[in-house]
């Protein structure tokens, strides 16, 4: 069972257990941006008091053509896992439950088949987001 400290209206923050079987929504984020922003208010407003646990994903994929060593992944790692841990900050500040993972692969949508599959495993009570299409063929 993992704790997650929000912000309340007192100075003092409010420590919340996290619930596995409350209705949690699962952001699948490309960088801490507008879109991933909307996205989230979009849930909080469409589906209120629904959902009261958030996990963002955010996947980093290996270009081949472009990887020149180990310190790339690293620095990849680094910033993917930067950018989806502000997000969890970001919905924590707000009162919710939230946590990140972050992913590096070489395919988009298989490494995001895979995260999902693990986190409907996991969890029994989750609905999956993005804020963004994906077309066969780039367009």
């Amino acid at each position: 069972m993992e704790v997650f400290c929000t912000i309340g209206s007192s100075k003092q923050p409010e420590i919340k257990v996290f619930d596995p079987l409350a209705k949690m929504a699962v952001v699948f984020v490309n960088g801490f941006n507008g879109l991933g922003i909307h996205t989230t208010l979009g849930i909080v407003r469409i589906f209120p008091g629904i959902y009261k646990n958030f996990i963002f994903v955010e996947i980093g994929v290996v270009d081949a053509g472009n990887f020149r060593g180990s310190e790339e992944i690293t620095y990849l790692e680094e910033n993917v896992s930067g950018d989806v841990q502000k997000y969890a900050k970001y919905r924590i500040a707000r009162g919710f439950r939230a946590e990140s993972r972050s992913v590096i692969g070489p395919e988009i949508i298989t490494t995001a088949f895979i995260i999902a599959r693990e986190l409907a495993e996991t969890y029994s009570n989750v609905t999956f987001f993005g804020g963004q299409l994906v077309f066969k063929h780039e367009t």
